[in-house]
């Protein structure tokens, strides 16, 4: 990526100032000639229109998918034009590229014959980083010329799991001269690895391993990757293996076996799946001095058990947790990890219980009702799985974390063995059109309340800055590290986050701009981002709530993410950035378009930033939408009608 910006930084000088349109809207060409010369590549246009074109010359390569562009200097020949380029300069980044040429500032569509336009071959292979990589010029649907870079194929996945032992079969890795294949099993969290060499068809016998030393937390996971090792040690990739046999449910898996430490303490080791089939271990450990009832079928009902992910005290559950402590006499807890950057707000309450820990274990062996705003393996300290301390024997609900009713959510009754015997939501749409009718729930499973943090945002006061909130959700697809440094997302937002045009704005409007990443985004975005204004303002997570960001600001810029129905609720302006909606919801959508994202919508970073300028012209003048669909309340009564709905089922 560095050096793709380098050249582009180093040719602006160079460009020629834009002049009066050029008499040439196109450049017909005859043919193109490639020749690879040791790093470098040499590549030549035959066109009759050399002649006419007068004036510093530029070869432009820019990504479909990106505002990225890099320039090279053009020389006049007798029948054409020649450039040189640096071949690893065109594998700086995985999106296909076009080709076209400037001319006296104008840009200049480079038309290709339909036949025998490239000579002698389209295509040709380069080492880069230890990985053939195959470089392919090609005419596009627009008859243009385009480039991709494809990198070497890995084919690997499991075909069978007994008794904890993994076989499989990994590709030929010719593609990656001077290496070798590992199984490569990777704590989550710590990302401390066992790695395993593989070849052909292989067999893993995962007791074997010390998983338990890379472990920092009692209950984690495991992701299992096929690593490729370059000999001196360096990963040159690494991707996520699958099970060809794979039977999804979130509250599934296909092996189990226990390890006990020196300590006495038994380590539980499940391997599981993800929705995309990608193998996992998941893991949780019961200390020592845990006492397990002799018989864990008998709960109270009057005993409830509440959290959200496992770190974070500040949604959903964390409001209706405070709102069941003031106003009934359940006897609630809240679970919360220790080194979570909420937990010194609650740690004098003696009902927050930390994650793991004794008490954690004897309230989750007693709670007959689980509460939690994601799935229930996020507050127990076990597997919530069927036959796990009679997990199946707890009345289960779910808070949500946001309003149902775009991408298409993995909180399908069928996702589970032992789904939710309750399901919140914010209206009637939502229940009948989204949790009934996609999510295949019944109507007695399902109440109409409103989400319980909503309570909070109705009587929030109005922000005393204009501060703008850039608040994206997470991608599933960029799953690896070199999969989000090279994705469209990334470059997209870094490439927000400079431009010039807003950061002018935001000069001249006295505006700052809160740049608010997923959780699962902000190590790569904190770790790359270089702040070029003061007026952008990074937010780690734990520095802020949600909630207090969205109070705080007064217009937010989203993807898909349902904190938009949070700030639509305040009757504030959202716009939204779609740059890669098919692949986004590629699984499916569950409402419309129009129906959920009411506002404006960008599809590129021009009309963004427009969209941005009016706001602020206007002085974040709301833009009138009518939100009623969405929200069947604004009493500030949402937890009150949580709690009734939770104690009529437990009474039916």
């Amino acid at each position: 990526m560095a050096i793709f910006k380098g050249i582009q930084r180093k040719l602006k000088s160079v460009m020629p100032k834009k002049q009066d349109a050029n008499k040439l809207s196109a450049i017909p060409a005859a043919s193109i000639r490639i020749e690879k010369k040791k790093s470098n590549l040499l590549l030549f246009i035959q066109t009759q229109a050399v002649q006419q074109m007068d004036g510093e010359l530029l070869l432009i390569i820019a990504e479909t998918k990106s505002t990225r562009q890099a320039y090279y200097p053009l020389v006049k020949e007798r029948n054409g034009l020649q450039t040189v380029i640096p071949i690893s300069e065109l594998y700086d980044g995985i999106f296909p590229k076009h080709i076209s040429i400037q001319c006296n500032g104008e840009q200049l569509q480079l038309l290709l014959p339909e036949k025998n336009w490239v000579e002698p071959k389209a295509s040709f292979k380069k080492i880069i980083d230890s990985q053939k990589i195959k470089f392919t010029f090609y005419r596009r649907d627009d008859a243009s010329l385009g480039l991709k870079a494809k990198k070497p194929k890995l084919e690997r996945t499991i075909t069978s799991i007994q008794d904890f032992t993994v076989a499989g079969q990994i590709g030929a890795i010719d593609g990656f001269p001077n290496c070798n294949a590992f199984l490569y099993i990777e704590e989550q969290q710590t990302l401390k690895a066992v790695k395993v060499p593989i070849s052909g068809d292989f067999q893993v016998d995962l007791p074997t391993l010390d998983l338990v030393a890379c472990k920092q937390k009692k209950k984690t996971f495991f992701n299992l990757f096929v690593a490729i090792m370059h000999e001196d040690g360096r990963i040159i990739r690494k991707e996520k293996i699958k099970y060809a046999h794979a039977d999804f449910r979130k509250d599934n898996y296909y092996a189990h076996t226990t390890m006990k430490d020196d300590a006495g303490n038994v380590h539980h080791f499940l391997i599981t799946t993800t929705p995309y089939h990608n193998m996992k271990i998941e893991t949780f450990t019961i200390p020592h001095n845990v006492r397990i009832p002799e018989d864990p079928s008998i709960k109270d009902p009057n005993v409830w058990l509440v959290g959200e992910r496992s770190n974070t005290a500040q949604d959903n559950g964390f409001v209706f947790y405070r709102w069941l402590q003031k106003h009934t006499d359940i006897e609630v807890y809240y679970v919360l990890e220790k080194d979570s950057p909420d937990y010194e707000k609650v740690r004098d309450d003696p009902h927050v219980l930390v994650f793991g820990s004794k008490a954690h274990f004897d309230i989750a062996f007693q709670a007959k009702v689980l509460l939690c705003t994601h799935d229930m393996d996020y507050m127990l300290p076990y597997k919530a799985a069927k036959g796990f301390f009679h997990y199946e024997d707890t009345f289960k609900v779910f808070l949500q974390h946001g309003v149902i009713g775009r991408k298409n959510v993995e909180y399908h009754k069928s996702d589970y063995e032992v789904p939710f015997d309750l399901f919140i939501v914010s209206s009637e749409s939502e229940k009948q059109l989204v949790v009934v009718d996609k999510l295949g729930y019944a109507e007695e499973e399902v109440a109409v309340t409103g989400l319980a943090r909503f309570d909070n945002l109705l009587s929030a006061k109005k922000p005393e800055t204009n501060d703008i909130l850039l608040m994206p959700t997470w991608r599933d697809w960029t799953n690896t590290d070199q999969r989000f440094l090279e994705s469209e997302y990334f470059r997209r937002y870094t490439d927000l986050i400079n431009d010039e045009r807003l950061m002018e704005m935001l000069e001249q409007y006295q505006v700052n701009l809160t740049f608010y990443p997923h959780y699962r985004a902000q190590k790569y975005f904190q770790q790359s981002l270089q702040r070029t204004n003061q007026r952008v303002q990074f937010i780690e997570q734990g520095e802020k709530t949600v909630q207090e960001l969205l109070i705080a600001h007064s217009l937010l810029i989203t993807d898909y993410s349902s904190v938009s129905f949070d700030f639509m609720l305040m009757n504030k302006p959202v716009i939204y950035y779609h740059f890669d909606t098919d692949r986004f919801f590629k699984r499916g959508m569950l409402r419309p378009i129009n129906d959920t994202f009411l506002g404006p919508i960008a599809h590129t970073q021009t009309e963004l930033v427009q969209f941005i300028a009016d706001n602020l012209q206007n002085q974040f003048a709301n833009n009138q939408v009518d939100t009623s669909p969405l929200f069947a309340y604004r009493d500030g009564r949402n937890c009150k009608r949580i709690y009734e709905a939770v104690t009529r089922r437990l009474q039916a």
